[in-house]
């Protein structure tokens, strides 16, 4: 609850809430994979992963907190 209800300030110095706004957080996942048999017994396996991150609270930066490292907060 403290992130969501976390206090920064604008330019003008006037204290603010971020993150009332955003709902849940969102992410889109994308991985390409690859599987090749060498011989009987050697496979060769490689992947390639994407991940894009939104509507992800604000974090402190002052105190070098964000919402994601947090653990099971979110």
């Amino acid at each position: 609850m403290y992130i969501y209800f976390l206090q920064m300030k604008n330019a003008q110095g006037q204290d603010y809430l971020p993150n009332t706004h955003i709902g849940f957080n969102k992410t889109h996942h994308f991985v390409l994979g690859g599987d090749y048999q060498i011989n009987a017994t050697l496979h060769f396996k490689a992947e390639v992963y994407y991940q894009s991150l939104f509507n992800i609270p604000a974090g402190n930066k002052d105190l070098h907190i964000h919402p994601l490292n947090q653990g099971g907060l979110l």
